[in-house]
């Protein structure tokens, strides 16, 4: 691997000083990243094709050689197609943590950067940058080994297991956010993070793994605020345990005490900001995202605030400001509490076009290949390398993991009502997967692909499941793997 690396990186000025005759770069672009997978997989295939390759180390222990694959896919992309590091506009809004407007900006990210600067006890960008992305990175392969620790438990199927790891291993859309100054890799962790104890409490359900996945979402929130949608997903959680003859059923009053420390520290940091900046919210991102919404969408006019409505048109016309910029304006001339008002007042007065925007928005998000969305990388020709192999290793289209959803959803049912089980680890990445999608549908009026990158390990966990249920039966036989995570109804 690190000679395929080396070897790799010493091509990299040729590949570079053809980028602009789009002719040699593309080919050799192209091919680079095959010099990773293919003899990897036919290393595997080959092995496989041994007899008694199960009683094998290395099939009774993949961990360690996935892990050299995604090291290996991020040094091979770092050199072809990855620059040190990308910075996006609102990347300079986190550097700063004792500067920081904790209205505009929750504490999580900055915290993280804070730490990574005094480890390297420098702040300047040479230095601190890469070490973010070196951090990110490495948090990437924890979340890898969390991933698969998640299938292993969960799946019957040991190559199944292997396959998909492998697959979230290698993603180079995921890669590629590790290398950006943005709150998306962190998020991405977190995500499997959850997952992971959700995975481990279903296993061995205890009053402190039930009152630590309760407060977990106080730094998945404070990392990213979307993230407050965890908390109606572990209420489902919990509320269904009462309805449940599971030993668990015990432990949901450790879990709404866990729900109810994080709503407290929540309400307290709102709180504050109302104290600070006149403005009672976690963040006013998502308040300025749907002003924007509506100023696009020309849904701003409301006769009752003509002054509003005036400040916007001559934003727009006279001053040629963009949505966003006249929706910060507005909060800014009037204060935070008028504009929200306004805001209130004026979806209400236009409700039906603003849920006609939403379901344009679903209708034309259904097509989106969630492997492949742009990234932060720069360059058409690295574009097509992400784009191409990113595809091949993630081919769902948001439509095709909502049906998945449905499917998932569906089966669950089935055991539901035939069986009289629950399957709790279905529930639960499925509920995850349509809070995180409406999340990403109705939070933002763009950078959706910021804001689903979330999904994609749960849409892998979620296939995997699916694998498994067919698989059963095909078989004839319950998938005991599966069925571990389920609860009979009393």
């Amino acid at each position: 691997m690190l000679a395929l690396a080396t070897a790799t990186w010493v091509w990299q000025d040729a590949i570079l000083a053809t980028v602009d005759s789009k002719g040699l770069a593309v080919i050799f672009l192209l091919t680079s990243p095959l010099l990773v997978f293919i003899p990897v997989f036919t290393l595997v295939f080959c092995l496989l094709r041994r007899r008694n390759c199960e009683e094998a180390w290395w099939f009774r222990h993949p961990l360690p050689f996935i892990i050299m694959l995604g090291i290996s896919a991020r040094i091979i992309l770092a050199h072809v197609c990855f620059e040190p590091y990308y910075l996006q506009p609102d990347s300079g809004t986190y550097l700063d943590l004792y500067n920081l407007n904790f209205s505009h900006r929750c504490p999580g990210y900055p915290l993280f950067i804070e730490i990574i600067a005094r480890i390297v006890g420098s702040r300047s960008p040479q230095l601190l940058f890469p070490a973010i992305v070196t951090v990110q990175s490495l948090i990437g392969l924890i979340a890898i080994c969390l991933f698969f620790y998640i299938l292993r438990r969960l799946l019957k199927h040991e190559m199944i297991v292997v396959t998909l790891s492998c697959v979230f291993a290698t993603l180079p859309y995921v890669i590629s956010w590790e290398r950006t100054v943005l709150t998306e890799s962190l998020a991405l962790f977190l995500a499997v993070l959850f997952t992971f104890l959700l995975t481990e409490y279903f296993l061995r359900p205890s009053p402190f793994r039930a009152f630590l996945l309760g407060v977990y979402a106080i730094p998945a929130i404070f990392t990213r605020p979307s993230f407050v949608m965890l908390l109606p997903v572990l209420f489902v959680v919990f509320l269904t345990h009462l309805i449940t003859a599971k030993p668990g059923r015990q432990l949901v009053k450790h879990g709404f005490a866990g729900l109810g420390f994080t709503c407290l520290v929540l309400a307290g940091y709102v709180y504050m900001n109302d104290q600070l900046y006149g403005r009672p919210v976690l963040t006013d991102v998502s308040h300025n995202n749907q002003l924007t919404i509506l100023i696009y969408n020309k849904l701003y006019h409301n006769d009752a605030y003509p002054e509003v409505v005036a400040l916007i048109r001559k934003g727009l016309i006279s001053e040629g400001k963009s949505g966003l910029k006249a929706a910060k304006s507005v909060a800014g001339t009037f204060g935070y509490k008028h504009a929200s008002k306004y805001l209130r007042d004026t979806l209400y007065l236009h409700k039906r076009r603003y849920l006609g925007y939403t379901f344009r928005k679903f209708a034309d998000l259904i097509s989106k290949d969630l492997g492949c969305l742009s990234s932060p990388v720069s360059g058409w020709v690295q574009q097509t390398v992400i784009n191409t192999y990113s595809t091949n290793l993630f081919f769902f289209t948001f439509g095709q993991v909502w049906g998945m959803v449905l499917l998932e959803l569906a089966i669950l049912l089935y055991f539901l009502c035939r069986f009289r089980l629950l399957l709790w680890q279905s529930l639960s990445v499925c509920l995850l997967i349509i809070v995180i999608s409406l999340t990403s549908i109705i939070g933002g009026y763009g950078a959706f692909e910021r804001l689903a990158i979330c999904i994609i390990p749960l849409t892998i966990i979620l296939a995997g499941l699916i694998l498994e249920h067919l698989i059963s039966a095909l078989a004839g036989a319950k998938n005991r793997s599966v069925l571990r995570f389920a609860a009979r109804l009393q």
